[in-house]
């Protein structure tokens, strides 16, 4: 059955599902759209983690070159940054290019739940006071 999507956000969201079911990844996911928040940016993402209670923000690592952890600290938030370095996997053409979508992993060799899990790594770096 053909399904129809009203933008490239919907089937983006529609294609995450298989892949959230072969990696075991069991939560509850928010669009920002959905919650009662405004700003931009890293104000945004603040916003979003004191409407939703959080106590811990968990960016990607090129968070800390926007992200003022202080601030975030001062509201109650703990900001935590991952790192990912890319397994190689065998790709279709040439040599392994990383930093694409989990859709060249899927299309080239399938998602393997241990071998995505084995490049994921927490920084946690030292906030200034």
């Amino acid at each position: 059955m053909e399904q129809q999507y009203k933008s490239l956000a919907e089937l983006d969201w529609a294609t995450w599902e298989p892949a959230r079911r072969l990696l075991g990844i069991d939560c509850r996911f928010v669009l920002a759209s959905e919650l009662p928040v405004s700003g931009k940016g890293p104000q945004l993402l603040l916003n979003i983690c004191r409407h939703l209670e959080a106590d811990t923000y968990l960016s990607g690592a090129f968070g800390q070159d926007y992200i003022d952890a202080d601030e975030f600290a001062v509201a109650g938030v703990e900001v935590k940054y991952f790192e990912y370095d890319y397994p190689n996997y065998s790709q279709r053409f040439n040599d392994f290019l990383p930093y694409l979508s989990y859709l060249d992993m899927l299309f080239n060799v399938g998602l393997d739940r241990d071998q995505v899990l084995a490049g994921g790594k927490l920084q946690i770096p030292q906030t200034i006071s």
